[in-house]
């Protein structure tokens, strides 16, 4: 059986202790074990799994959850993917779903480390690969902002060699005219809402493609450096859709299979998903991530809120509780409750901090 996520890493020791010290009060386990809930962790679940495991609670609230009384949004198995990409790559590599070829590290049950080439062959093959680190090996997070990007020019088979399990080699996608984009949908449950493209300001060069120079900030995009806004439409927002369904599908069937307490729960409450596209312009899905950056292009941000609010409504029915896990200063959040309040009864709606809020006073 699969263990659940223990804490976030790279937070100090004393910090995790007193997480842990006032998570039962502050999260209300004995009312989440009691009352029909749906809890809701707006950048994922690690902190609320890590609280459980270390308060001592962990018997009481599987309990809650393995009887469907205490319903989580996301899947525990969702969160681990979207931290670990290689992971992530390897599960729709298993489920026959295109990705990039990458070359991952794996740590197998019974300890051994092995690595493993996934993925299928691309239009254009390039000497030049993206090396991807969701944590070092000293816990520190390197997954949000394109902080765990950077560009490789192997000379040899131990360039593109993974140390653990959070750092991958993925081979470079040239995009069909030069210009690298980001293409990025949202999931609210069962649906596939198009956002749009972050395309970068210059066009690669044929000494990029050759190999002799690595790409700069303003021909890759990250979210430092997003490039242009486009909007994500006509043929191309079908075929990113299409794939999108086959990677929300892939995850459905994978967590089908993990036999843990938590597998009757939602698959993907929200979150996003990133395409590139080929040489060829069809989408390669890039990676996922429950706690994404919304443009507000075109109306999106309030649309997903009401999305969301409507679909933890919808999960809560007529007896449940809904406990919400937000951070106070952002403008998503602030308008995603507003949309709650609107559509659910007030006197069945909790709202919380995250406990990094409460322990440093944020």
């Amino acid at each position: 059986m699969d263990e659940k996520p223990q804490a976030r890493p790279g937070l100090p020791v004393s910090v995790m202790l007193e997480m842990s010290r006032i998570a039962p009060k502050h999260f209300e386990f004995d009312r989440l074990a009691r009352e029909p809930s749906v809890l809701f962790e707006r950048s994922g679940l690690s902190e609320f799994h890590g609280s459980v495991w270390n308060s001592g609670r962990k018997e009481q609230i599987n309990n809650a959850i393995s009887s469907g009384k205490l319903q989580l949004v996301n899947h525990d198995l969702i969160e681990e993917l979207s931290l670990t990409h290689s992971k992530f790559h390897a599960m729709l590599h298993d489920m026959g779903v295109r990705v990039p070829p990458a070359v991952i590290h794996l740590t197998m049950p019974d300890g051994r480390k092995t690595t493993a080439l996934i993925g299928q062959q691309l239009p254009e093959d390039i000497p030049l690969w993206v090396k991807k680190v969701s944590f070092d090996e000293e816990g520190q997070h390197f997954g949000h902002r394109g902080a765990g990007i950077s560009f490789v020019i192997p000379r040899s088979i131990k360039d593109i060699t993974p140390s653990h399990d959070h750092e991958f080699y993925q081979q470079f996608v040239v995009p069909p005219d030069g210009y690298i984009r980001d293409i990025r949908v949202y999931v609210v449950g069962d649906k596939i809402i198009p956002g749009y493209i972050r395309r970068a300001t210059k066009k690669l060069t044929r000494g990029n493609l050759s190999g002799l120079f690595i790409p700069d900030k303003e021909q890759f995009v990250t979210a430092e450096h997003p490039g242009k806004i486009e909007p994500l439409e006509g043929e191309l927002k079908e075929k990113v859709v299409k794939e999108a369904q086959k990677v929300r599908r892939a995850l459905i069937e994978r967590i089908k299979r993990r036999r843990t307490d938590l597998a009757k729960q939602d698959v993907f409450g929200f979150g996003s998903i990133d395409f590139l596209l080929d040489a060829n312009g069809e989408p390669i899905v890039s990676e996922f991530d429950v706690g994404p950056e919304i443009r507000n292009v075109n109306g999106l941000s309030d649309r997903l809120a009401k999305e969301v609010a409507e679909y933890l409504a919808k999960k809560a029915g007529k007896k449940r509780t809904i406990h919400v896990l937000v951070a106070s200063r952002n403008e998503f959040n602030a308008s995603m409750l507003s949309h709650l309040k609107k559509i659910f009864p007030d006197k069945r709606l909790v709202t919380k901090k995250p406990l990094l809020e409460v322990v440093y006073r944020l």
